[in-house]
């Protein structure tokens, strides 16, 4: 006889959560969350939405209610990286993009102006495109949705957008790769 593992009851009560198919959606942000940099990563701001209209509307906030494991996490969230005053090319891209998703909340919302403040954000209307993506957790190949970007809600509501091809996300293996033997030695010099 073989012995239950800890989860099977949590488990056998739970039912198969319904995947949401790459699309563009109208998302109503639910919260906003500062992050500070820790010395690795620069500051960003978190945002936490949801589906706000049609056949897939609360879908986060259904999966979130449906999950009955203690460690559940809301799985409908855009990092929004913030840019400093520095010319990176990283740097000089996340304030293309802080920009364009700033441009985004003032088109999608009639009146509202950005002044700075994270919090306002919340409660207020985005497109989302969403695709597939792929990854490889325990050995086993999985798909799920991702969001892609982000753009008003008029882009969104008129169909005039493409959706992306699908992303692979594993991490590169190192496959095919050799070990050479390396002369202790270099036969030649710097300059």
């Amino acid at each position: 006889m073989i012995k239950p593992f800890a989860d099977f009851e949590t488990l056998m009560n739970t039912e198969q959560t319904e995947k949401l198919p790459k699309g563009a959606y109208i998302l109503r942000i639910m919260k906003t969350e500062l992050v500070q940099g820790d010395g690795l990563t620069s500051d960003r701001i978190v945002l936490y939405f949801d589906i706000a209209e049609g056949q897939y509307m609360n879908f986060f906030k259904k999966q979130y209610d449906s999950n009955t494991f203690d460690n559940k996490k809301w799985r409908g969230k855009y990092v929004l990286w913030l840019p400093d005053n520095s010319s990176s090319e990283m740097n000089m891209r996340n304030k293309r993009r802080f920009t364009a998703v700033i441009k985004a909340f003032q088109r999608s919302n009639a009146g509202y102006k950005w002044n700075w403040d994270e919090t306002t954000l919340s409660g207020k209307l985005i497109g989302g495109i969403f695709r597939t993506e792929h990854n490889e957790f325990d050995g086993k190949e999985v798909s799920y949705t991702a969001i892609a970007w982000l753009t008003d809600v008029t882009t969104v509501r008129s169909g005039n957008y493409t959706l992306p091809e699908d992303k692979d996300v594993r991490k590169p293996t190192h496959e095919g790769f050799v070990t050479v033997d390396v002369p202790d030695e270099i036969p030649f010099e710097f300059n």
